[in-house]
């Protein structure tokens, strides 16, 4: 998954459930201000639809992505 931060600053990523509550913190850390690429197992996850959340200095975001583990 790409992003990009607008600031330099303390960043979590997470995983959330469709009701918006936190299944697991992806990363939280560190990032400097630009472009960023992450990957992450979601073999864990049941397949369906789930959010990831992305909060920054400069705000934050969410995205929906599907999962599909058959």
């Amino acid at each position: 998954m790409d992003f990009e931060l607008s600031a330099s600053g303390n960043t979590k990523i997470e995983i959330l459930d469709i009701t918006g509550r936190n299944v697991e913190t992806i990363q939280y850390g560190y990032f400097q201000k630009g472009r960023h690429q992450i990957t992450f197992d979601v073999t864990s996850l049941c397949s369906g639809v789930w959010l990831v959340r992305i909060s920054a200095p400069g705000g934050c975001v969410t995205k929906k992505i599907i999962v599909n583990n058959l």
